[in-house]
């Protein structure tokens, strides 16, 4: 298990090379004055959320093969599994932009409701 560790960046880095080659033709606009700024950013944002999503992987496996049995993970080792598997699918950065418009919009309305 040791030795599949070692070499879990390979895989991780040619994937998320392909996510993000992949997210920069998908949302790509002909009406931008700026493609490669816009293919650059798309390109940025899915390989490093994928990035992200492999080192949750690697953590995730690094705690699996450390616990002596299953019992022993808690919800942290939950919560890097659903961000391994939002980054290994592409959606890491999509869902974090989610989350800080949900934030944007619960902040908004608190401040609404104490000003009266």
């Amino acid at each position: 298990m040791n030795a599949f560790l070692d070499y879990l960046w390979l895989p991780g880095v040619v994937m998320s090379v392909i996510w993000g080659l992949r997210s920069g033709a998908i949302f790509r606009d002909d009406k931008n004055k700026h493609p490669c700024w816009e293919y650059f950013y798309q390109f940025t944002s899915n390989f490093f959320g994928s990035l992200a999503g492999w080192c949750c992987v690697y953590a995730l496996a690094v705690r699996t093969s450390a616990a002596h049995d299953l019992r022993s993970l808690n919800a942290g080792d939950a919560l890097l599994f659903l961000l391994a598997l939002l980054g290994l699918t592409g959606h890491f950065t999509q869902a974090l932009v989610g989350l800080v418009g949900a934030i944007e919009a619960i902040a908004a309305a608190v401040g609404k409701k104490l000003s009266g």
